[in-house]
């Protein structure tokens, strides 16, 4: 029973090999598998066979037909023999039973295959790319510029300007849109924190009504001004339209703001109706760009990247040199996947080295001898700030397209009121003279302070994509990681097709026990099994043998077995079928 006890024991290491391999590849991509072989294949690997040869020995105890001992031979040696050895037994007192179940054990073992082969089931799941990045670029400090001519004035950087044209033509849509996020499976997540995934630098734009500041200086025909533009010599109402300038007076945090412009202009009362004088009316804007500080929450949805402004501080002036910069400290910042309070040291350090003097909230940048009142040294993280450089660079720029310029009617004064409803509606806005980002801005007369509000948003979105994208920050600070996920193939394991297997082990196992019990009961103790030499040295006796005479053919021989009683005894010959 060596044999047998081997054969157990290895089916039963097989059965614990593939539980083993299921629990620990559960749920586990196909790319984990680390062998060539696939995970199916290795369990269609596991195969049980249980044979029950040695029954057909002990069956003989007693007297039974001859031709069971070809319906054993049959069922030792395959399935089919096992069918058969059933079919011709039907269960009662008779029938051997343990030799039935050894007959089942093999029939079912045929659909081990098929039931080992739905055990695993692959299906899609989402992991995470260990190799591909995902990233969003963030700034803490802007300083970039053009070629410079006497130290003093600097040229605007090329991607600023091509920026702002944009910004001004064709803006973005918001501020996701103005920058390029890395996902290259255009499924990412990035941590959220208390709402937040990261806080940058940015620009912020806005425009505040201030027709309140017109000055009403109408005679024989109406005249409207801005102390902007009361020293000019061009009015309003004299030519012109809409008319920008820059701003000579304070509107809100003046000490926040990078540029500010007015816009004085006449405006339709009611969308569609711009038929007559009554209809139309002086309206006045201040709007200004200034830089700031922004928290936004972040994610991918659909393929696309997005993102949502949660937060928005304005920087503040920094004045230690003119033109100034724009800093801000911030109150606490994202580091290492939590807010963490911006407090500072008051001694320098590997991570506390930006100096600033919190009494004048101001940086003590490199060109400042003044070492302050109250210095205290801050981590990167936590300082924004927008160089003067860039304010030097920039500021000469946005004068260049905001002051001083207007829409203009070519319309005769004694004849502009009568000709001012056509100026913006029975006439196309093109007739008139200006830049274009004007005549967008004018909106055919239509303008709003909440359309001149997105107007600027879209501007400042354009500006922030060149801040955030090319930041003079270590690479550690430009850019918040996340995780990229990607569609994989994953193992799922269904438990339940396991318990086939284990029940047929088990029923092998019992079986094998019973057939060894039995043998063990009686006094005939052999293992002879499915040997054909028992046949050769214990064959039939010489008595049994003649009644039937010589059979040459095997159909004889299986008739005449059909016909005869044995039963196995030792006699004076030794064991014989008697």
């Amino acid at each position: 029973w060596i044999m047998e006890a081997l054969s157990i024991l290895i089916a039963t290491l097989c059965l614990c090999a593939i539980v083993i391999t299921l629990a620990i590849f559960e749920n586990h991509t196909l790319l984990d598998w680390p062998f060539a072989i696939t995970i199916n294949s290795l369990i269609a690997v596991f195969t049980a066979v249980f044979k029950g040869s040695q029954f057909k020995w002990t069956w003989y105890k007693q007297p039974h037909f001859l031709v069971d001992i070809e319906r054993f031979d049959m069922a030792s040696r395959g399935p089919w023999g096992c069918v058969k050895l059933l079919a011709s037994r039907i269960p009662g007192y008779n029938t051997p039973w343990l030799a039935s179940v050894g007959a089942l054990v093999t029939v079912a073992t045929l659909a081990v295959d098929p039931f080992s082969q739905q055990i695993v089931q692959q299906y899609s799941c989402m992991r995470i790319d260990p190799v591909a990045e995902a990233m969003i670029p963030r700034a803490n400090k802007y300083s970039k510029a053009g070629l410079t001519y006497n130290e003093v004035d600097y040229d605007i950087d090329g991607q600023m300007s091509v920026a702002i044209y944009m910004g001004l033509l064709n803006p973005p849509k918001d501020s996701a849109a103005s920058i390029t996020a890395r996902c290259l499976t255009n499924n990412c997540t990035f941590p959220e924190i208390r709402g937040s995934t990261f806080s940058t630098l940015a620009m912020c734009g806005f425009c505040a009504n201030s027709t309140d500041k017109i000055i009403n200086e109408t005679t024989e025909t109406p005249r409207y001004s801005l102390p902007s533009t009361a020293s000019t010599e061009r009015q309003v109402i004299e030519d012109s339209i809409v008319f920008s300038s820059k701003s000579q007076y304070k509107s809100g945090n003046r000490s926040s703001q990078l540029y500010t412009f007015d816009s004085l202009m006449w405006r339709c009362k009611e969308e569609g109706s711009c038929y007559t004088r009554e209809t139309w009316e002086p309206f006045a804007l201040t709007c200004s760009l200034n830089p700031c500080l922004k928290t936004f929450r972040a994610n991918t949805s659909h393929g696309a990247y997005e993102e949502e402004e949660i937060s928005s501080e304005n920087l503040s002036e920094c004045l230690y040199e003119q033109p100034a910069g724009y800093l801000i400290v911030a109150k606490d910042t994202i580091r290492d996947g939590a807010w963490k309070s911006c407090d500072p040291s008051v001694i320098k350090t590997e991570d506390y080295f930006i100096p600033i003097d919190t009494t004048k909230n101001r940086w003590l940048g490199p060109f400042s001898n003044d070492r302050g009142q109250q210095l205290m040294w801050f981590t990167q993280d936590c300082v924004y700030r927008f160089d003067p450089l860039a304010v030097r660079a920039i500021h000469p720029f946005l004068n260049g397209l905001f002051n001083d310029k207007s829409l203009d009617s070519h319309v005769n004064q004694s004849n502009y009121l009568s000709a001012l409803p056509a100026l913006s509606h029975q006439l196309p806005l093109s007739q008139a003279t200006g830049d274009m980002w004007l005549k967008n801005f004018y909106r055919n007369g239509t303008l709003t302070t909440e359309t001149a509000n997105k107007y600027m948003e879209a501007l400042a979105n354009s500006m922030t994509g060149v801040i955030r994208q090319q930041p003079n920050d270590t690479e550690d600070m430009r850019f918040v990681k996340g995780k990229t996920w990607r569609t994989q193939t994953c193992i799922r394991v269904r438990w339940p097709w396991l318990s086939f297997p284990v029940a047929l082990l088990g029923l092998g196992i019992l079986f094998t026990m019973g057939i060894e019990l039995t043998t063990r009961r009686g006094t005939w103790r052999r293992d002879w099994k499915s040997s054909p030499l028992a046949l050769l040295f214990h064959g039939l006796d010489e008595k049994t043998r003649r009644k039937k005479g010589e059979l040459k053919r095997k159909d004889d021989m299986y008739a005449a077995s059909k016909e005869i009683k044995v039963r196995l005894r030792k006699v004076d010959e030794g064991w014989r079928f008697v």
